[in-house]
């Protein structure tokens, strides 16, 4: 039976035509008029099937039919003519499912063909597809796939691994650290180490390998003793010194600032306007800056 409610088209097979399990129920669902569930449009359709005795736990199929038309086209098409128009189809399909839904898209596809779905996408790169690639990866994967773009390619006006290193959690910064390891098979540290030089590398190789405690306690004996420090570095112009980066790059967020509450108290003024008054080179204007 077919029926078209609120803009969506339904059939309800009271039979399952795969299997001719007569208590098992198959049906699809999708948004359209009827003429869309016939016309074989690949991808569209959700899918599931239900025991009749069971109608609370429904198994969904339609990701299968996902992979099976992304695969299709990926190794069909890519032989004769390139992915050319039906690439547009594949990033329509992957664009418009949320993360949960490109995780199970790729792990079937994984265990249905025994290849990774970033893999398959990886081989036909270009700009749209890279945001496909970007947008499918789990964020720890991602922000691995970044860092290593950005320590292939570094520059000193870089900015994509202060931003992962100072805006993710210390659990989030671990789980991307071994993403990078799992899939490049070294180490973010070793690759930023290598790729920078000076006061960059001092920098960014404590930020992307440190670990922060996340909790909201704090020790103002230290805070207080910590400001002091980071004053007479300043004054100094000693921006690159040991226990100046060490205070930056390792301190909690709690920590940091519980430190410069006490540097704006104590001193009348807020790091960031003395950081910013001494110098405005690029190491001290943009990197110190961004961490505090």
């Amino acid at each position: 039976a077919s029926q078209s409610y609120y803009g969506l088209a339904l059939v309800v097979h009271t039979t399952n035509p795969s299997s001719e399990d007569s208590m098992e129920i198959y049906a699809e669902v999708v948004k359209g008029l009827g003429e869309t569930l016939v016309g074989a449009y690949p991808g569209c359709a959700l899918s599931f099937v239900c025991k009749k005795m069971d109608l609370d736990s429904p198994k969904e199929l339609g990701y299968m039919i996902v992979c099976q038309w992304i695969r299709k086209r990926r190794y069909d098409l890519t032989v004769v003519v390139g992915w050319g128009t039906n690439k547009k189809l594949i990033i329509s399909i992957l664009a418009h499912r949320n993360a949960g839904q490109c995780s199970l898209i790729r792990k079937t596809y994984a265990e249905t063909y025994g290849e990774d779905l970033l893999k398959s996408i990886k081989k036909e790169l270009s700009s749209d597809l890279r945001a496909i690639l970007l947008w499918i990866m789990d964020p720890a994967q991602r922000d691995a796939f970044l860092a290593n773009e950005a320590t292939k390619r570094w520059t000193s006006s870089n900015r994509v691994l202060m931003e992962i290193a100072c805006t993710r959690s210390s659990h989030e910064l671990l789980l991307a650290r071994q993403a990078y390891h799992s899939r490049l098979k070294k180490s973010l540290k070793e690759d930023v180490a290598f790729h920078t030089t000076g006061d960059f590398r001092k920098l960014l190789v404590l930020l992307v390998s440190s670990y922060r405690y996340d909790g909201p306690e704090v020790n103002m004996i230290l805070a207080k003793s910590e400001a002091k420090i980071l004053r007479k570095h300043i004054s100094e112009k000693e921006y690159s010194h040991d226990d100046f980066i060490i205070i930056l790059t390792t301190r909690s967020k709690a920590q940091l600032n519980a430190t410069l509450n006490h540097y704006n108290n104590e001193f009348g003024t807020a790091i960031i306007k003395d950081l910013k008054y001494e110098s405005e080179d690029n190491f001290l204007g943009i990197e110190l800056r961004s961490i505090v």
